[in-house]
Order: C-alpha cells, then structure tokens, then sequence
C-alpha cells in the first residue's frame, strides 16, 4: 500500500498472510485508509523535526547577533583596552552552542585576557588578531568537553576577530594622536617658558629640561660655542 503525502510518494507499507487470498476488498481499503494516517503522521514528525530544527538555528542566530551587537556598544563606549578585551572573552562563551561549558581567551602583546586555560584545551577554535597585516594576538574558544564546533559558530569568532582587531588599530591610533597631541602641547609650554626667560643660564636650562620631559627617557644638552662634528 502505497504511503502518499502531498501528491508524493514516500514509503509504502505492506501486510503479508500464510495464507490465500486473506484480504477482502473492504480489508484493503482499512488498509489503505492506515496507510494514508501513516502518511500523514510521518509527515507531520518530518515537519515538526524540521521546525525544530529551524527553531534552533534561529535561536543560535539570535544569540549570535545579540553578541555582535554588544560588542558593538562597548566598543562605542571607547574602553581601555584591557578592559575591552576581559569584557569581549567573557561575553563570547554565552553566544555558543555549549556555553555552560565553554570558555574564551583573547592573547594580546604576551597578556591574556579571560580563561587561561582556553588557550591549552584540546577542544578549541583559534583565530588570529591582525592590526595592519600583522598578527598582533589570538582568540581562543574551547570547551571543557569534546564536542565539534559548528560552521556558524567559526563564522561568529570571524565576525568578533574583525570587531576585536579594528578596535586594537582604532585604539592604537587615537593613542598615538593623543602623544602626538601632548608632545606638541608641551614643546608650546617649553616655547613660552624660553620666550619668558631673562638670561642665558634660565634660556639653556629651561630647553634642556623641556627637551627631556618630551623626550621621556632620553637626555638632551644645551650647549654653547664650537660645534663638534665627530657627534650628535
């Protein structure tokens, strides 16, 4: 008997006797009415099987997102960036299949940043930070427990890479402009400081005090007369 769903065939089922001729034409067409509940009730499990399914993807998308999106609005909130990195690798375990047994570690410039020990479990995922195309550090995802990592969740650790890696470039830069901004800042004060000064002995300590503030750790002198030739 032929199991028919939706216009299509997609089983059959069969009752078999020892003996001849054992079905009437009304014991055929009980059968055949079975058959067709049968078709159906598969059907519905085939349906329902994949809704859950779907309902399932869509609710590891929306973590997902939920993730990318947060990340989002601590990176608006400008961070320090240690700070930003402890918050980003407690945040990813949630967004994971497994997350009550998953943890994340971000590796920047020799420090860790969250559960150390992702970055030795076996079962993990790893991608690298780039700022400028160089490798300036490791995202680590791991579980505690052997289990695969599916495709979407590899994509979301992509996704939280580029995120992470702009965020180190954009705080290297706005550091660097604020350097740049404070050295000038303070070669104006040294500038007032001279133009101000009175006599020659105030005029060379006054340069040569501003020059190693600005310079940090190096030692700059003022002096005057011959220039020496054979160095700086």
């Amino acid at each position: 008997l032929p199991l028919i769903s939706r216009g299509q065939v997609i089983g059959a089922m069969t009752i078999q006797s020892a003996q001849p001729a054992a079905f009437s034409e009304e014991d055929i067409t009980v059968f055949q009415t079975m058959a067709d509940q049968l078709a159906i009730a598969i059907e519905n499990a085939r349906l329902f099987e994949e809704a859950r399914h779907t309902s399932f993807l869509l609710g590891e998308r929306i973590r997902e997102l939920a993730c990318l999106n947060d990340i989002g609005r601590k990176i608006e909130e400008a961070l320090p960036l240690p700070e930003f990195l402890r918050w980003v690798a407690a945040r990813i375990p949630s967004a994971m299949r497994y997350r009550d047994v998953c943890l994340a570690a971000i590796e920047f410039e020799g420090q860790v940043y969250g559960s150390p020990e992702a970055v030795s479990l076996p079962w993990q995922m790893v991608q690298v930070l780039r700022v400028g195309g160089q490798v300036v550090g490791r995202i680590y995802i791991a579980y505690l427990e052997e289990h695969e990592f599916l495709d979407e969740e590899s994509a979301l650790l992509g996704d939280i890479v580029r995120r992470v890696s702009g965020y180190i470039e954009s705080r290297r830069l706005f550091e660097q402009i604020q350097a740049r901004a404070g050295r000038e800042r303070a070669l104006r004060e040294i500038t007032d400081q001279m133009l101000r000064a009175t006599d020659m002995e105030s005029l060379l300590r006054i340069t040569a005090e501003g020059l190693n503030q600005v310079l940090g750790g190096s030692r700059a002198y003022v002096r005057l007369g011959a220039v020496d030739r054979s160095g700086a």
